[in-house]
């Protein structure tokens, strides 16, 4: 199992990504998404710094469909220990 960054997500859905082949296949046998990634790209998306040609919730819906990849919602707590770390 392997858990995406923000980068690692926006480079996924990008039509070429650059993510490495062992990434990839790491992928395959689960991968989990932190919901505050969804709220990073958002500002991106807002600030005019990122186009994904598609709507956030799309996207959002396209990842839940798949059968590889887990959305965790976090809490405010958790998302403030991990920028303690």
């Amino acid at each position: 199992m392997i858990l995406l960054d923000t980068c690692a997500l926006i480079d996924l859905i990008h039509p070429n990504p650059t993510l490495s082949r062992s990434t990839l296949e790491l992928m395959e046998t689960g991968t989990l998404i932190l919901s505050v990634s969804f709220a990073e790209i958002a500002c991106k998306i807002s600030a005019d710094k990122l186009s994904l040609g598609v709507s956030l919730s799309a996207l959002i819906e396209r990842i839940q469909d798949t059968t590889v990849c887990e959305i965790v919602d976090i809490s405010t707590q958790m998302w403030l220990d991990a920028v303690a770390l």
